[in-house]
């Protein structure tokens, strides 16, 4: 893909950055856009709302219950299903360390696979020198 998807609108400032970071890393290599793109705006949608969502919660994590005692704010188990989804999708598309050696991204790999096949090709020529 030559010219990364705009993000969508009414993201905050560090969502439209971290649109920008995944186009740019070598996971969005292995996007396919007209299948994968649907999916992909629904994770930078959550990551925004999880961010959201986190500063409400770092600023009161305990609200007044029905009967005025202090619980846990409710909004701590929707973080924790934002999380859940945002680490599915995450591992889906390679933004892990651990998934981009799985989707084999990293840039060792990448690196590794050149070197063998120069390696091949330079002894097919060397093969090749030697009959008439």
């Amino acid at each position: 893909m030559t010219v990364p998807p705009k993000p969508p609108a009414g993201l905050l400032k560090p969502s439209r950055d971290r649109w920008c970071q995944f186009w740019e890393s070598p996971a969005a290599k292995a996007v396919h856009p007209e299948s994968d793109l649907p999916r992909l705006v629904r994770w930078i949608q959550a990551t925004d709302e999880y961010d959201r969502a986190v500063k409400v919660v770092r600023s009161s994590r305990l609200v007044r219950g029905s009967m005025g005692q202090p619980v846990l704010n409710p909004l701590v188990n929707y973080l924790m299903h934002l999380e859940s989804m945002l680490t599915r999708t995450e591992k889906e598309f390679g933004m892990t360390p651990a998934a981009r050696a799985r989707l084999k991204l990293d840039r060792s790999s990448v690196d590794g696979e050149i070197a063998d096949l120069l390696a091949e090709l330079g002894g097919a020529e060397m093969g090749h020198a030697g009959h008439p």
